[in-house]
């Protein structure tokens, strides 16, 4: 070993100092959107700066995308229009998958917001209702006035609706004139008569005309296959308490409908007096109603022309006599007598409604023949 001696100066002299590495470049400032920076104030404990912003709310959405729409589309209608675009029959469909599928949903009502909502909200919308000193105040449920040429939202879809619901009014009164096909015994299209040159024409007989003078079978056939006319006439004529109809005792919403329908009905289409104008016109008779009174019912489309209905009587005579004649032989075949009849003399006093000269009243006398038909009788009684 070596025990030689150290100079002290060199013993404790300082190492040779390392170089330095250069310092760290500074941190780039990010600048925080005005979300962050509140949600970076909210949370106090935190002590590191947020770099990625939260979650954006349905509004801030919202505002983005009508962004988008106002500077890519031009406005908030011409983005609905191609929304819902229609492709015409024949043409390709441009919309992309996505858009045809999200259509379709909406309008299918697989979602949960769905087209009435829509409508809803847009009716009752403050912005939608015109100012009380426009124009277009008076436009709403117009008929003379396209919808299309109304600006403001709530009288366009009023005057939309109406349109709609005349159109569908007019083809189920249009439907109410012709016989109903799933139902063979329907008698709408009664004739008074016929001249053989119809083949299936359904001629008046006196059980079609009891059958047709119910009000309440009228009534059923009227909402069942006149559901918008019936409904409108209802709500025109019938009264409300606590939001449900009240069918009053005396003259009833009913039979008002049913006249109201009836006369729709006449107007449309003079063969389809079934419902009630033949079996009316042949009650006007039987009461011996004015001449004028029957014409201006008749104007009024509540019953058919006097002519008619004398021509129904005459066939109301001919299919009853041979009834009548068909019955006896079938009960001359069994041995047993099933009609009865009777003669009396019958008179009637006729007043002259206009005295004129040469003209007065008369007494018309005359025999009369009443057929009975004997019910519940033992065989071989008579």
């Amino acid at each position: 070993m070596d025990f030689r001696p150290v100079d002290p100066t060199t013993f404790f002299a300082q190492p040779t100092p390392r170089p330095k590495k250069p310092p760290p470049p500074p941190p780039i400032p990010v600048t925080p959107s005005p979300v962050a920076q509140s949600a970076s104030t909210s949370t106090a404990s935190s002590s590191q700066q947020r770099l990625r912003a939260p979650r954006r709310s349905k509004w801030e959405k919202m505002h983005d995308i009508l962004g988008s729409i106002s500077k890519d589309l031009d406005g908030l209608g011409n983005f609905l229009e191609l929304l819902f675009y229609h492709r015409p029959h024949g043409t390709k469909d441009v919309r992309t998958s996505r858009h045809k599928t999200m259509v379709t949903h909406f309008l299918q009502g697989r979602t949960n917001v769905k087209m009435g909502h829509i409508i809803e909200l847009i009716y009752r919308h403050r912005q939608s209702q015109p100012p009380l000193n426009s124009i277009e105040r008076e436009l709403a449920f117009s008929t003379h006035i396209p919808h299309t040429d109304i600006c403001y939202a709530r009288p366009a879809l009023s005057t939309w609706a109406l349109i709609l619901i005349g159109q569908e009014a007019r083809r189920e009164i249009g439907r109410l004139t012709q016989n109903d096909p799933t139902d063979p015994t329907d008698t709408t299209q009664l004739r008074a008569s016929t001249n053989g040159r119809v083949q299936d024409a359904v001629v008046a007989d006196w059980d079609t005309l009891a059958d047709n003078m119910s009000i309440s079978k009228i009534a059923a056939k009227y909402a069942r296959r006149g559901t918008v006319p019936w409904y409108l006439t209802e709500m025109m004529s019938a009264s409300k308490k606590d939001g449900v109809i009240v069918v009053r005792q005396r003259r009833p919403h009913t039979t008002a409908s049913i006249g109201a329908i009836s006369s729709f009905i006449l107007a449309r289409n003079r063969y389809a007096s079934g419902y009630l104008a033949l079996p009316l016109a042949v009650w006007q008779f039987a009461c011996k109603s004015h001449i004028d009174e029957k014409r201006i019912f008749s104007r009024f489309g509540f019953t058919v022309h006097d002519t008619t209905a004398r021509a129904c009587l005459d066939s109301l005579t001919d299919t009853g006599l041979d009834k009548m004649c068909q019955s006896i032989a079938e009960g001359i075949e069994r041995g047993e007598m099933l009609w009865q009849y009777t003669l009396d003399n019958v008179q009637q006093y006729c007043r002259q409604r206009d005295l004129r000269l040469g003209r007065q009243d008369v007494l018309k006398v005359g025999c009369a023949a009443t057929a009975i038909l004997l019910e519940d009788c033992a065989p071989g009684a008579l």
